[in-house]
């Protein structure tokens, strides 16, 4: 079955439970079916052939489910696309995948308006909500198409889907996936997770992204009720999982704090009983973070390894370790059992012995089939038939899974190795410390330094001489920051992870 297939499954089943609930729309299966037969329709109408890619630019919205599966049940390939980008680089990346379609929100109209000189292979502009003059209304396109299956036979093995990579060392590049890698990064997370048929999912990651899309598609495989929210917003979160009794969402670490602090949460004013299942991902949890929200939600909480290029390759629930094992509590777990294999080399590609720290490669399943139109940089990435994830890990005797850092984020002090997690790990267990961000600056002498970012609690006065005293109690000295600036916000991605690229372009 590819992607679209379940839709079509559930339509039959269980035509009248509800599918997808966004702000004040909600639709059923039956109808979501109607839907996407009637936006694949349209598109084939306009001219959509099979393997044509559609790009989307829009915030999460009511009908970001339907377009992943018309697209697709049309025989096209969605290219979705991260709308927080400059105009330049949304020409650029349109321009890349070559699409003559772009679906896209009321919002962005001006934006793409500024920008279609650049753009002139689009040829069908469809926009959301409302129109402009030389674009097609979504609705309009909807409602002038017959809700009958275009009977397009895609395979397994065809496109799915183009994921753009987080593009922080220069423009992004596209990831191919097909409907058999989406297949099992869903099993993956069933599997490994336990979210089971009758869960009530809450979405609010970008829909753009895997942490978005990845969710969605394995909820809607198992016919479950989805409440998506525009974006991220922890006031939204919490009064969802209270009006909706949702049990199972999908939280970025760089939020799970800003959730755990709010009202609602420490200080118990909303029921919040319901929630069974919480899986998190974006980037390896402090380990006092991952203890609160156990207490705080009395709940499964998941994590795991994986990227854009992968899907998930290892995962663990906290709970299994937390009074047993609690070293493993900084672990993203062990191998999953969905064919999915992975090793850590050194700069040689030669798997290294437990506790040696290398890079984590990952074949299997669930891995990309290379990036669009780049086959040198394929060629590169996937070397020896082994994606090259960037990612700096170790194994521990038991085959736990350990991230250290990124290997464009390792800070070399003096000739010895500074991995940023492992500071920014003891700078989350200061008391007054909210979010943590640590990287590397030129110095003189040793090369680089270590100098670290720190968002405080609110109310608290912490010292850069207090914040570096923790450290050293705790680090050996070259670890530690040299210094320290205090700021209200981290930069983030449009993911919430931290960006560190766009951090060491503001320090001094």
């Amino acid at each position: 079955m590819i992607i679209p297939d379940y839709v079509e499954r559930h339509a039959k089943l269980c035509p009248e439970k509800r599918a997808l609930i966004f702000e004040g729309r909600q639709c059923t299966y039956l109808q979501l079916q109607e839907r996407v037969y009637r936006l694949a329709n349209g598109l084939i109408r306009l001219g959509l052939k099979e393997g044509d890619r559609v790009a989307v630019l829009a915030e999460n919205c009511f009908e970001y489910l339907e377009i992943y599966a018309g697209v697709a049940k049309a025989g096209g390939v969605v290219a979705p696309l991260n709308y927080r980008l400059l105009p330049g680089d949304i020409a650029h990346l349109i321009n890349y995948v070559r699409t003559g379609f772009l679906i896209l929100g009321a919002g962005f109209i001006p934006m793409i308006n500024s920008i279609r000189g650049e753009i002139k292979q689009v040829r069908h502009f469809i926009a959301l909500e409302e129109t402009a003059e030389g674009m097609i209304g979504y609705d309009r396109l909807i409602a002038g198409s017959p809700a009958v299956n275009p009977q397009i036979r895609r395979k397994m093995e065809d496109l799915f889907c183009l994921l753009f990579t987080g593009g922080t060392t220069g423009l992004p590049k596209a990831a191919m996936l097909t409907h058999r890698n989406l297949y099992n990064v869903a099993l993956s997370f069933i599997v490994e997770t336990t979210l089971a048929a009758g869960d009530v999912h809450l979405v609010f990651t970008p829909l753009f992204h895997t942490a978005g899309m990845w969710p969605l598609l394995m909820n809607l495989m198992l016919g479950n009720t989805q409440v998506v929210l525009r974006s991220v917003d922890v006031d939204s979160v919490v009064e969802a999982i209270d009006q909706w009794k949702i049990t199972y969402s999908m939280w970025m670490s760089s939020i799970i704090g800003l959730i755990l602090n709010h009202p609602g949460v420490a200080g118990k004013k909303k029921d919040l009983s319901s929630l069974r299942l919480i899986s998190t991902g974006g980037a390896p949890l402090p380990t006092v973070l991952v203890k609160r929200l156990i207490d705080a939600f009395d709940c499964t909480v998941t994590t795991g390894g994986g990227q854009t290029e992968t899907g998930i390759f290892c995962s663990m629930k906290y709970n299994d370790h937390m009074d047993t094992h609690p070293e493993r509590m900084a672990s993203a777990g062990l191998p999953i059992i969905t064919n999915m294999q992975f090793k850590i080399v050194d700069e040689n590609d030669a798997e290294v012995p437990a506790g040696v720290v290398g890079e984590v490669l990952v074949r299997g399943d669930s891995v990309m089939t290379g990036y669009w139109d780049m086959p040198g940089e394929t060629a590169e990435s996937m070397r020896g038939g082994w994606q090259h994830t960037g990612d700096l890990c170790k194994v521990d005797e038991k085959g736990f899974l350990y991230y250290v850092d990124r290997k464009k984020d390792m800070i070399k002090s003096g000739g010895e190795n500074v991995y940023s997690k492992e500071v920014e790990e003891v700078l989350y267990a200061h008391p007054d410390v909210l979010e943590a961000a640590v990287i590397g600056v030129p110095d003189e002498k040793w090369g680089e330094k270590v100098k670290a970012a720190l968002v405080l609690r609110e109310g608290k006065k912490t010292t850069e001489k207090d914040a570096i005293e923790f450290c050293k109690s705790r680090l050996a000295g070259f670890k530690c920051p040299k210094s320290i600036a205090f700021i209200n916000a981290l930069p983030k991605t449009a993911m919430g992870k931290i960006d560190k690229p766009a951090l060491r372009r503001q320090m001094p």
